[in-house]
């Protein structure tokens, strides 16, 4: 996932016509990721629940778990794919409020339920996809 965004992130400077170097990038994505502990403490929980699943179902839970960690890390990417946009479009600022403000302002604004139900129905359509392929 880090090096998607790292590459999300470069595309939108190219986009945008601002130089932004490998390791602006980086701390560009450390930043946001900073303004999204609550998040990324979810996305752990997740895959310590996922962890235990698959070792008390004999790995039947495999789908269900890659689905849900698949989930969050749509959703993380979003964010920061959006956090990176406002971003690069203010110049390479924050502005006055600050990147904690930016991150906040785009969390309130998303229909969490609606994108995880995107995130679910794509991947498991990937899944499904990748299955009949095997």
């Amino acid at each position: 996932a880090g090096a998607l965004d790292a590459a999300l992130v470069m595309h939108l400077a190219r986009v945008y016509g601002l130089p932004l170097t490998q390791r602006e990038a980086g701390g560009l994505i450390a930043t946001i990721c900073a303004q999204l502990v609550a998040l990324m403490g979810a996305i752990w929980g997740v895959h310590l629940v996922a962890s235990a699943l698959k070792g008390l179902s004999a790995g039947m839970s495999t789908v269900l778990t890659a689905t849900a960690q698949g989930a969050l890390a749509w959703y993380a990417t979003l964010i920061v794919g959006q956090a990176a946009d406002r971003y690069l479009a203010a110049g390479k600022s924050w502005g006055e409020l600050g990147a904690k403000r930016v991150v906040s302002d785009i969390v309130e604004s998303l229909d969490r339920d609606s994108i995880l139900r995107e995130a679910r129905s794509e991947i498991l359509k990937r899944l499904r996809t990748t299955e009949s392929n095997a």
